[in-house]
């Protein structure tokens, strides 16, 4: 922003366009989510443009993300992301570029529609979901198994 530029990421070649984007706390990392036959997000160093990693995973089968965020210190390097339906919420080690663990999300009914996912500001065990008629908290337990924790 400070000189005025901008600068065109490519996305993943037969990918369907973004549906989410987000960048780190220390803007050094921006996750951008492209809908896909299954749902893709690449993570790239904001200061050389080069895409560092590729996050899929076979722990779900939607074809797009509808949200991405990043632990709020670059705490473990996680990532979490939300399926669109079955909605699912995936923590991501994303530095490995693997799935650290996941949770599809239970009681999702008639009008509910869920729209965002976010780590808690100081504590990156646990995470929030949110949407229309839908707020509800997940902790990581010690066997690494998203629980919810309040609906």
């Amino acid at each position: 922003m400070d000189d005025k530029s901008q600068k065109y990421i490519s996305g993943i070649e037969g990918s369907e366009g973004i549906t989410a984007m987000a960048l780190s706390p220390a803007k050094k990392w921006l996750a951008v989510c492209e809908r896909a036959d299954k749902a893709i997000c690449c993570v790239y160093d904001t200061t050389t443009l080069k895409r560092r990693k590729i996050l899929t995973s076979n722990d779900y089968t939607s074809k797009e993300f509808v949200s991405v965020n990043f632990a709020p210190s670059n705490e473990k390097s996680m990532l979490v992301t939300l399926t669109s339906e079955p909605y699912q919420v995936i923590l991501w080690t994303w530095d490995k570029a693997k799935c650290f663990t996941f949770q599809l999300i239970a009681g999702v009914t008639g009008n509910m529609n869920i729209t965002q996912c976010s780590f808690h500001n100081q504590d990156a065990s646990i995470v929030l979901v949110t949407g229309n008629s839908v707020y509800k908290y997940y902790r990581v337990q010690d066997n690494n198994i998203l629980k919810p924790i309040h609906t």
